[in-house]
């Protein structure tokens, strides 16, 4: 069932479950609308409402679908990255390191070596492409590559 919905060109009324009263105190039941014609509405001082259209949602840049480990790790080897990676998640745990963090180490190991899927959006991947050198865009076709597999 659409409706149409009304807006009144002075100040909003009340709208409850039943009508609207204006702040005049003139009361519309809501069932005066569907009976009333549209000189009737309009003399009544109401318009048409007409919402804004929507903010188009951008297009994403990158497939955000999650890669398996094993394409993951296809990719990394296919790139020459794996070590560069793994390297760099040791240095975390190194004393002598200027990466030293043992807080980070611990998680970006973990995620490294246990996780179940990849996520193009997940900020390690993004610490990842930094430290490789690779453009977001070089990024995105590695990552629809990886699903190609």
């Amino acid at each position: 069932m659409s409706m149409t919905l009304y807006t009144h060109t002075d100040m909003p009324g009340t709208f409850g479950n039943k009508g609207v009263r204006m702040p005049s105190g003139v009361y519309h039941p809501r069932s005066w609308f569907r009976t009333a014609s549209q000189q009737q509405i309009s003399g009544a001082g109401f318009v048409i409402y007409e919402p804004p259209e929507p903010e188009p949602v951008p297009e994403p840049t990158h497939n955000l679908t999650p890669l398996q480990p094993w394409q993951f790790w296809a990719m990394m080897r296919l790139t020459g990255q794996e070590q560069t990676v793994r390297d760099y998640i040791a240095s975390l745990n190194d004393e002598e390191s200027e990466n030293y963090d043992p807080q980070s180490w611990a998680v970006a190991s973990a995620i490294i070596d246990h996780s179940l899927e990849y996520r193009r959006d997940h900020p390690l991947v993004e610490d990842l492409r930094q430290l490789v050198g690779m453009t977001e865009s070089q990024l995105d076709d590695l990552w629809n590559a990886g699903h190609n597999l």
